[in-house]
């Protein structure tokens, strides 16, 4: 029982280890890149709410 709570500790302290290291990655990161919407988002969001509610109704249309 003893080995088992030991080998669960040490995978513990490795995935606390690792989730510390990807925090410390994102916090340094430039946040320029996020919540940047450009055209492509623009041209995603028309097809999106426009053309395929069109498309839906003149396919199902009888």
């Amino acid at each position: 029982m003893n080995e088992r709570a030991a080998d669960r500790n040490r995978a513990d302290a490795t995935l606390i280890a690792e989730l510390e290291r990807r925090i410390a990655i994102i916090e340094t990161d430039d946040d320029a890149g996020f919540g940047h919407f450009g055209a492509l988002d623009w041209c995603a969001c028309v097809l999106g709410a426009l053309v395929l509610p069109y498309l839906a109704v003149l396919w199902f249309w009888p």
